[in-house]
């Protein structure tokens, strides 16, 4: 079931606004100063409470049905569906979203912006330096008694992953951690 505004014929949004004859507008029709669709009088900035409730009724019901949604990253190669009310917890973890360069965090120093399937190019591109490590490789520490800290990213299948490596040169100690760009349900990478 849809209901539409009768001054611009989109769908209402959660307020939902009337004109002196109590005509019903959208929010974005009374903000832009329009005038009623049906009788041209001025849209006022008296609610229509009554369609409001009614209209979040049909959303909560229609949520609570089995018909299910294409993820809004299909477009992007995300080819699973949900329920309406399980769709915002996809969204949250889906592997098709927009993701920041992970180096951005730790170093400040990079802007991009991209899918995950893209972030390998992007180190390859960018942060050549970061991927000198592999896990068919043999690594070497250069200068252990020095301080430092090392990031290098690995791309093992479809999984990419950060090798966190510390070395306290003082304490002549060596850190290592492993960070997984990806979702919690390895499923959908």
């Amino acid at each position: 079931m849809r209901v539409e505004c009768v001054t611009c014929k989109g769908e209402f949004g959660l307020q939902i606004f009337q004109c002196e004859n109590g005509h019903s507008s959208c929010s974005g029709c009374r903000f832009m100063n329009k005038v009623c669709g049906s009788c041209s009088k001025t849209i006022t900035d008296i609610r229509n409470i009554t369609l409001e409730a009614t209209i979040a009724d049909i959303i909560v019901k229609q949520s609570n049905n089995t018909e299910r949604t294409k993820c809004h990253n299909a477009k992007d190669g995300c080819s699973l569906s949900f329920p309406i009310n399980e769709m915002g917890n996809h969204l949250k973890e889906c592997p098709f979203n927009d993701i920041k360069c992970p180096l951005s965090s730790l170093y400040q120093n990079c802007t991009w912006k991209g899918k995950i399937n893209q972030l390998s190019i992007h180190f390859n591109d960018v942060h050549p330096q970061h991927c000198v490590a592999d896990v068919d490789k043999e690594m070497s520490l250069l200068n252990i008694n020095i301080s430092q800290k090392l990031t290098y990213f690995v791309k093992i299948g479809n999984y990419n992953f950060l090798i966190h490596i510390k070395v306290d040169g003082a304490e002549k100690l060596l850190y290592m951690t492993a960070q997984l760009f990806g979702t919690k349900d390895w499923r959908l990478q």
